[in-house]
């Protein structure tokens, strides 16, 4: 990883991070678990026992992880960060 991306990254992750805080905060809390192709995050979450997220549920849906390239990802960074600094 290049100085460059890794600049990228951290203000990426940092704008994400405080975008998450914001939602919790104005009190956007839904249960949302991520699944992929092959992973439930479920299956790490130390919260299950109170999370009550079921699938039988009309409204318990999971956020389905889409696979992607990694230069589709990088590209994606690049945008989100350009676009929250103005650019």
């Amino acid at each position: 990883m290049t100085k460059e991306q890794f600049d990228i990254l951290r203000k990426y992750v940092n704008d994400k991070m405080i975008e998450i805080c914001e939602e919790m905060l104005s009190g956007d809390i839904k249960i949302e678990p991520c699944k992929s192709s092959k992973v439930t995050y479920c299956d790490y979450c130390d919260y299950s026992s109170i999370c009550q997220f079921d699938t039988s549920l009309k409204d318990n849906k999971y956020k389905i992880i889409l696979k992607k390239k990694k230069d589709d990802l990088w590209k994606s960074m690049v945008d989100k960060v350009k676009e929250e600094e103005g650019e």
